[in-house]
């Protein structure tokens, strides 16, 4: 069976590196191929039949060495002929195997080459190993993670369409590319999708709709730049009220979660701005800020202030504009530190 199997891959390899656009020219002494490009075999691959030196490095993470010292990962970046920044080509990220334990991402320069001469951005991976950094198998599955999401968010600055990306590898590496798409776990602390969303569709609205009331990820999400944070146990009509909001560009903040950041602003003890910094709130915009710091949303303010949704959101804009605040949790924070709001 296996060498059926074996027969099976060799023929399927063999398809895979023909050229796919040679031009048939006829000739007087018959069909010659005119400008074809090199038919690479697979037994040529990896003998030194390409350029292998990589086009560009880029660190990608900052990781901790067995010395205690701090190393940068970096991405070894194969570019097709051509290529230019403002391309949106597909690209094929490479995992090197060795066994959780050595390996580098010179193992896989042919590939990555070789994916860049049929047009494609190779990119081969360092990841920390147990050798080098006495680490386990699941930091490589979280340096794998963080490549993955360090080329989709740079996806613009390397020509890279970022719905166009595939993971492979070897060994380790196989495990790691799979648990790119496949494994929700072992992200790296302090990394989440929110800021590379932001970075390349800065207009996007994000409301968080989570089970976990926990402080930590209120904050993280709200610090990475959630326009609100709301908990799956919000009502269908509160959950649709609150999405309207935020596409209409407001923010909103499950009741409980507000007073949470409240009771947490309170007792910080983070100097303030100086108050003279701070252009004056007229009173409608403090009531607005207080109600905000509640947890209402734009069309609650309206309905309880007897005033127009449109009304609403002028003083809003004004308020962040006043205040130097991109949503309502920073306006609110800023607020209670500068003793604005109770």
């Amino acid at each position: 069976m296996s060498g059926a199997i074996l027969r099976v891959l060799t023929l399927f390899t063999a398809f895979a590196v023909l050229p796919v656009n040679a031009e048939v020219a006829e000739g007087a002494e018959g069909a010659e191929l005119k400008d074809a490009p090199k038919k690479w075999t697979p037994e040529q691959i990896g003998w030194q039949s390409f350029p292998l030196k990589p086009d560009k490095t880029l660190e990608y993470k900052t990781v901790t060495g067995k010395d205690g010292a701090a190393v940068n990962l970096k991405l070894q970046v194969f570019l097709p002929e051509g290529w230019q920044a403002s391309d949106q080509r597909p690209a094929a990220v490479f995992f090197h195997g060795g066994g959780w334990h050595g390996g580098g991402p010179d193992h896989y320069y042919p590939q990555s080459r070789y994916v860049a001469l049929r047009g494609m951005v190779g990119i081969s991976v360092e990841y920390r190993t147990i050798n080098r950094f006495g680490t386990s198998p699941r930091e490589c599955v979280k340096d794998g993670k963080s490549a993955m999401r360090w080329v989709k968010t740079h996806a613009a600055k390397l020509g890279i369409d970022p719905d166009r990306i595939v993971a492979g590898g070897g060994s380790a590496g196989g495990h790691i590319a799979a648990a790119t798409a496949l494994v929700s776990a072992f992200d790296e602390e302090g990394e989440d999708a929110l800021p590379g969303l932001l970075e390349l569709c800065p207009q996007t609205k994000i409301l968080i709709l989570s089970q976990s009331d926990a402080q930590q990820d209120i904050l993280r999400a709200i610090s990475r730049g959630a326009h609100g944070y709301l908990l799956k146990s919000a009502s269908i009509k509160r959950i649709t009220e609150h999405i309207a909001s935020t596409c209409a560009g407001g923010a909103s903040l499950d009741p409980g979660v507000a007073r949470y950041l409240v009771e947490r602003l309170r007792i910080k003890e983070t100097p303030a701005p100086e108050p003279q910094d701070v252009q004056e709130l007229f009173k409608r915009e403090y009531e607005i800020l207080q109600l905000l710091a509640d947890g209402m949303v734009k069309k609650g303010i309206a309905d309880q202030l007897s005033i127009s949704y449109a009304t609403v959101d002028t003083h809003i804009r004004h308020i962040y504009h006043k205040l130097d605040a991109h949503n309502a949790p920073g306006a609110v924070s800023i607020a209670h530190r500068l003793g604005l709001i109770d």
